[in-house]
């Protein structure tokens, strides 16, 4: 027996546009023929600030391809106002902060046409750099990281405890 089953949706229109008005009267849940209780959780209403980080640098220009249409993905999963989504580009330094928006039309071709960069890959220096961009958001929003990178760490003073750290401390989830 359970007392909470998650039942994650996405709700769109036919043209695709996201619908984030929606409340728990607008759902129902039916087991076995039978009418269970909606309550939506409070968390996903808040809204998002997401900071996209792309490598540029060591081997990702060969990744660059899987890039593309990156824009559109974001797009549909974070929907407009009020959530935002900044985008950073990085190799040994970040190399192209973008600032937040809700339109990320304005970064379509940084996004999917990003420029290689130099032989460094710090991972955790950046993901630094992302954490201090998220301070600047609305203390009630949530924060996320997307990071697109190689699995290696090249040259970062940060150290991967740090970044466990700084994740817990500020309640950002890393994907």
């Amino acid at each position: 027996h359970s007392r909470l089953v998650q039942v994650p949706a996405l709700v769109q229109t036919t043209s695709k546009e996201l619908i984030v008005s929606l409340s728990a009267v607008d759902f129902q849940v039916i087991d076995d023929g039978v009418p269970q209780a909606v309550t939506l959780d409070a968390e996903s209403a808040r809204p998002l600030s997401l900071v996209v980080m792309i490598q540029t640098g060591a081997t990702a220009p060969h990744e660059f391809e899987y890039y593309r249409h990156l824009t559109t993905m974001l797009s549909a999963l974070v929907g407009g106002a009020p959530n935002q989504v900044a985008v950073v580009a990085f190799d040994s330094k970040h190399e192209g902060e973008m600032p937040f928006t809700s339109d990320l039309s304005e970064w379509d071709y940084a996004i999917n046409h990003p420029d290689a960069g130099d032989g460094g890959a710090a991972i955790f220096d950046n993901l630094a750099y992302a954490f201090k961009l998220l301070q600047s958001q609305p203390q009630g929003n949530r924060h996320a990281i997307l990071l697109l990178s190689g699995p290696r760490d090249q040259g970062s003073k940060v150290s991967a405890k740090d970044i466990i750290r700084m994740a817990g401390e500020t309640n950002t989830a890393i994907y």
